[in-house]
């Protein structure tokens, strides 16, 4: 912070400049490359030369002023000049005459600054539209900042007049991430919250250099610039970046800072080894970045060869920066932007409520920081300050550490057939893959969803990844329908001129606005009769005219439900039964005729995630007896965390399914041991899983393994009470009266009779079916096919085992919360410490009891439940 006091709430920018003026006159304030420095003596001198020039020309304060030029030093200091006195609004001379004539008419500017030396439509739309243009003359072209404007005569000349705090000092235009044009006037209250805060959290100071390496027309070059004047210390500003140019620099100039974003990284880092020697000797103390996520490993690489921390942070145009992660010694977390910066920041759901942490929703903010409002848009600003917040149009969440995650634009969500994808998911696993330097993801449109997914891609040098080696990767990280349907290498990702992506043109910009397919293409071969019958079956579980051999099921977009219905018409149509979790295994329709023709009978390890380094995790079916249902919470845990789910056996016929809990639980830890031969063991169960998950762990306890993580992911112990009282009953239901109770009584008698008539049920079915499948065991007699499933034999050892064995150790119980006016008594949730002796950790989760290992919930499960794995297996996680 400046050492002398700053009135945030009266003073302006130019207040302060002139305040370190007194203290330092001599030193540094603006620099261009290969000319002596503009002094903070020499900037006041010049911004009261320009505030007098315009003051006698007839404008000042409350005018708008648009500034036209190339964007190096000498523009921050002509802007400098026009903000001590009247209102700037910096202008790009690359922009067409008619961008210029709508800029200049929509920002209501009064008199243009333009550049001497600039050729174009300036000084002709100038005239056309009645505006006086000062021309900028350069009196020593040795000395940055030696400017001088001549007065226009022909107008009443204005009192000098000093701008004051209630001001406009800078008009900007946005776009955010859509075509149309808004004008976002910055008053100082606004300008000066952002500046005290910035200051503040990188502790800027008189011994600091920023390299500035954007014109000053956009808004990020110009924040860097005063963030510096505030402070005290000297920026190198150059019009145009090149990575040499900056590392050049560090040493002469002293530079401390820099803030840019991943493509200049991605140039910066192409060119460290040449160098070396500069770098060496470098002050740098931080590099802000911005604009577009930054893939983690390549951070790493980056902050190792520098040897200074790049700090991720957020900001918009019309609030400022909202989040930054911290300098050290605090932590930075990549794949975050960071701790709150400023202002108060909220999650919204669509409701219009704030979200808890963890929950997924839009960011909104109020503040100091944040700008007044669009200028003459009453409906813009009426939606964009809904309920005393400002809507930023972005979405994210806070993560259990209190650090903001950006997801995507709320308006850039590609809805694909009624599926949203976040194409900020997407860009993020992309630049997961070493071969990717860049990526974008956008929207094309589709003939049947709507819109499709498609990515341009960036390769890093020497790669030779293509789409087919990229989609597989994408597969293992994401959902199918979030794949990109295509994927276009190019050389450079077309950007606007604020350098963000504008995901809206993308299509256009590569000409693919009607480039997605309608149909799988062509096949490469003649279909065999297997493979043809499956493609007719798969066409018709997809709801697609048709599918090709080489199809991937998930990346058609299929889910675990039409997963259900297709292998449900292989059992009808072909007779053979494959678990549903074969789609992992025989993702394509020629892999499934494989798979069948193999009449290999299927284990009950499936490998939905094999790859990693950390210990793998074991997680035992639910129910229904499958696994393909964790593929969500398995692909949300992360390419290094090994996830296998244990499926029950029995689907293919070869084997009758297991009707007790310990046969089944003693057969599951014996194949587990053949994955992984000793512990420590990271376990767990989904719903009836759980509970031969408990029975395993005491397994392997007894047998002198170490079991580091028993996770319950939201299971019954079934040891507590399943029935509530007919008053616990009406309480429930808001404590009726009159004839209300009695519908009520009457409703409850009826829940019990039902219950009651399905346990004598479950009783009589269990007791044909068990002797049924004994004798089968005992006989060697084939049984029907429709007796042999696995799901019908855990629903019947779900109602008749009620019986848990107490386990020693500790146990992790994620818990949903009981659904409103649910017939069962809480004691059927949380009797888990009633069987654990050890510790047991309850973990509140979103959702219902279906919903957990579903999207979105499945996000927040695989977050908490990475938390539990880490901690378990500390070694492993760096």
């Amino acid at each position: 912070m400046p050492p002398f006091s700053v009135d945030r709430h009266h003073d302006t920018m130019c207040d302060v400049i002139r305040r370190w003026a007194d203290i330092q006159p001599g030193a540094p304030a603006l620099i261009a490359q290969g000319k002596a420095p503009c002094t903070y003596g020499a900037l006041v001198a010049l911004m009261d030369g320009i505030r007098s020039t315009l003051n006698a020309s007839g404008f000042g304060r409350g005018d708008r002023i648009a500034v036209i030029h190339g964007g190096g030093a000498d523009m921050m200091a002509v802007m400098v000049g026009v903000m001590s006195g009247a209102t700037a609004v910096p202008l790009s001379p690359n922009a067409t005459e008619a961008e210029l004539e709508a800029q200049l008419a929509l920002c209501g500017v009064a008199a243009v600054i333009a550049d001497a030396t600039l050729d174009g439509p300036v000084r002709a739309l100038a005239r056309r539209r009645g505006l006086p243009c000062f021309e900028l003359e350069t009196r020593d072209p040795s000395v940055t900042g030696d400017l001088v404007i001549e007065p226009i005569p022909g107008r009443a000349p204005k009192p000098d007049e000093e701008a004051r705090f209630e001001d406009i000092g800078l008009v900007l235009t946005t776009s955010g991430s859509t075509a149309e044009a808004k004008v976002a006037p910055m008053g100082w209250r606004a300008n000066m919250a952002r500046l005290h805060n910035n200051t503040t959290q990188f502790r800027l100071g008189p011994d600091d250099c920023c390299f500035v390496m954007r014109p000053l027309y956009y808004r990020g070059a110009y924040g860097n610039c005063v963030d510096t004047l505030y402070s005290g210390g000297r920026a190198v500003v150059v019009p145009r970046f090149g990575a040499d140019e900056l590392l050049e620099a560090l040493v002469p100039h002293g530079v401390t800072w820099f803030a840019c974003g991943p493509t200049f990284l991605h140039a910066l880092h192409q060119r460290l080894d040449a160098h070396r020697d500069e770098i060496a000797g470098a002050k740098l103390r931080f590099i802000r970045a911005g604009t577009s996520p930054l893939d983690p490993g390549f951070a790493e690489a980056l902050e190792t060869a520098l040897g200074v921390p790049i700090l991720e942070s957020y900001s918009t145009t019309e609030t400022g920066r909202l989040a930054c992660n911290p300098l050290p010694p605090a932590r930075r977390k990549r794949g975050t932007v960071g701790t709150l910066h400023g202002d108060e920041v909220a999650i919204l759901g669509p409701d219009g409520a704030v979200l808890p942490q963890g929950s997924y929703g839009e960011i909104v903010t109020r503040g100091d920081q944040t700008f007044a409002g669009y200028e003459n848009a009453e409906e813009i600003n009426a939606e964009a300050f809904a309920g005393g917040w400002f809507h930023t149009g972005d979405e994210g969440y806070f993560d259990d550490d209190g650090y903001l995650v950006l997801t995507g634009r709320i308006k850039e969500m590609i809805n694909r057939g009624g599926e949203k994808v976040s194409p900020a998911e997407v860009d993020a696993a992309l630049l997961a893959h070493p071969d990717v330097a860049e990526a974008a993801v956008f929207p094309i449109s589709h003939q049947t969803l709507g819109e499709e997914v498609a990515a341009a891609v960036v390769r890093t040098p020497g790669a030779a990844i293509d789409e087919k080696a990229l989609t597989a990767h994408l597969l293992k990280i994401l959902a199918g329908h979030k794949v990109p349907r295509r994927i276009v290498f190019v050389d450079r990702i077309p950007r606007g001129e604020t350098g963000k992506i504008q995901r809206y043109r993308l299509a256009d910009m590569l000409g693919l606005a009607d480039a997605a397919p309608a149909a799988s293409g062509p096949d490469t071969r003649a279909p065999s009769p297997l493979e043809a019958e499956l493609q007719a079956i798969w066409a018709e579980a997809l709801g697609r005219d048709r599918v090709a051999l080489d199809d991937n099921f998930f990346l058609l977009g299929g889910d675990s439900l039409q997963a259900v219905e297709l292998f449900l018409e292989i059992e009808r149509r072909l007779g053979r039964r494959l678990p549903v979790a074969a789609l992992f295994e025989a993702g394509t329709v020629a892999e499934m005729a494989r798979l069948i023709e193999a009449e290999a009978p299927q284990g009950c390890m499936v490998a939905l995630q094999p790859k990693g380094s950390r210990p793998p995790f074991f997680c035992v079916h639910g129910n229904g007896g499958e696994v393909i249902g964790f593929y969500n919470l398995a692909r949300h845990l992360g390419p290094d965390q090994p996830f296998y789910g244990i499926q029950a056996v029995g689907w293919d016929g070869s084997v009758v399914p297991f009707t007790r809990t310990r046969d089944m639980a003693a057969h599951y830890v014996a194949e587990m041991r053949k994955v992984q031969p000793k512990g420590p063991y990271l376990l767990g169960g989904y719903s009836f899983g759980g509970r031969i998950a408990v029975h395993m762990a005491a397994m392997l306890r007894q047998a002198g393994e170490e079991v580091a993580l028993l996770a319950l992911l939201d299971s019954n112990s079934h040891v507590g009470r399943t029935w509530v009282t007919l008053d616990q009953w009406i309480a429930r239901h808001g404590a009726p009266t009159g004839p209300a109770r009695w519908a009520e009584t009457l409703r409850y008698v009826w829940f019990r009779t039902r219950k009651a008539c399905d346990a004598v049920n479950g009783q009589l079915r269990r007791a044909l079916l068990v002797g049924l499948w004994e004798t089968y065991r005992a006989t060697g007699w084939t049984l029907p096919q429709g007796l042999r499933r696995p799901d019908r034999a855990n629903r019947i050892m779900r109602m008749s085992h009620r019986r848990m064995p107490a386990y020693d150790g500790d146990a992790v119980y994620f818990k949903t919360a009981p659904a409103p006016g649910s017939p069962s008594h809480p004691d059927a949730q949380g009797t888990w410490d009633r069987v654990i002796r050890g510790r047991l950790q309850v973990v509140d989760v979103p959702g219902g009891h279906d919903d957990i290992i579903r999207e979105p919930y499945a996000a927040v499960l695989a977050e908490k439940l990475a938390a539990a794995l880490s901690k378990a297996s500390p070694g492993t996680r760096a």
